[in-house]
């Protein structure tokens, strides 16, 4: 499991903020900040593997989650306003309460009934 855990947001944010963790494997990642200030702002993600990872009450407003793997993560309440979430397999994801407002959702593999 990877576990990233920031005591103190405003020292790291610079070197967040437009990451690039493009394809990599961040599966069950839980990503905790104790003052609650949990964001990543224009970050890649593309082809991620963020499988069951934890994202819950995250900004992840403009990340690039193209092709990324989030089955079974759980982005409850995640603000994942103009995020690009095409081709994204959400397979379980929980997406319960989250903004998705003008996400690209195009080919978007959500669970099929």
């Amino acid at each position: 499991m990877v576990e990233i855990n920031i005591d103190n947001w405003e020292e790291y944010a610079p070197n967040l903020k437009g990451a690039n963790f493009a394809g990599e494997d961040l599966r069950d990642l839980r990503w905790i900040a104790i003052d609650g200030n949990n964001k990543m702002i224009n970050v890649n993600l593309s082809g991620a593997n963020l499988e069951g990872a934890n994202l819950s009450m995250t900004w992840l407003k403009n990340v690039n989650l193209e092709g990324a793997n989030l089955k079974g993560a759980n982005l409850k309440g995640a603000n994942l306003e103009g995020a690009n979430l095409k081709g994204a397999n959400l397979k379980g994801a929980n997406l319960h309460l989250s903004n998705l407002e003008g996400a690209n959702l195009e080919n978007t593999i959500l669970e099929s009934n």
